[in-house]
C-alpha cells in the first residue's frame, strides 16, 4: 500500500510541477511586451498612453502595426499628430528585434485596442529595407 500511495504522489506532484511550470511559460508576449512597455515608453507616453506624449489620438493605431514598429526601432521627430512641432524628439528604443515586435503588439493591443501579430523577422525586414534605403541615399549624395 504504501508502494502505491507513493507513486500516486509522485504522480500528483509531477502534474502539479508541470502545470506550474506550463503556466509560467505562458508569461510569454502580453507580459514581456507590458514590461519592456513599462521600462521605456511608459515614461513619456504614461501606462495607456495619455502621458506627457499623449499618443492615443495618433493615426498609427489605424496603420499596419509595422508602422508602430518602425517608430520604436527608430524613433520619431516632426509635426505631432495635432499639426504642433515636437518639443523633443522620441529616441530610438534600445531594443533588440524580437523585444520591438513583443511591444508592438503590447501597444497596439492596449493603447491601439486592436488584436495584431507581428513578427521578428517582420521588424529586421523594416530594419534592412531602412538601412538599405540610408544606403543608397549616402550613394546619391556623392
Amino acid at each position: 500500500m504504501k508502494h502505491g500511495s507513493a507513486q500516486l504522489l509522485l504522480i500528483v506532484s509531477l502534474t502539479i510541477g508541470a502545470a506550474v511550470f506550463l503556466a509560467a511559460k505562458t508569461d510569454t508576449t502580453q507580459q514581456r511586451g507590458a514590461r519592456l512597455y513599462q521600462n521605456y515608453c511608459q515614461r513619456c507616453h504614461g501606462t495607456d498612453g495619455t502621458g506627457s506624449v499623449n499618443i492615443t489620438r495618433n493615426q498609427i493605431w489605424t496603420k499596419e502595426p509595422i508602422e508602430l514598429a518602425k517608430i520604436i526601432a527608430f524613433g520619431a521627430r516632426g509635426p505631432s499628430a495635432t499639426g504642433k512641432e515636437f518639443h523633443r524628439a522620441m529616441p530610438p528604443a534600445p531594443y533588440n528585434d524580437q523585444e520591438i515586435a513583443l511591444v508592438t503588439v503590447y501597444a497596439m493591443q492596449t493603447i491601439g485596442r486592436r488584436d495584431v501579430s507581428i513578427t521578428t523577422e517582420d521588424v529586421r525586414n523594416a530594419r534592412r529595407q531602412h538601412l538599405d534605403s540610408v544606403r543608397r541615399k549616402i550613394k546619391r549624395g556623392r
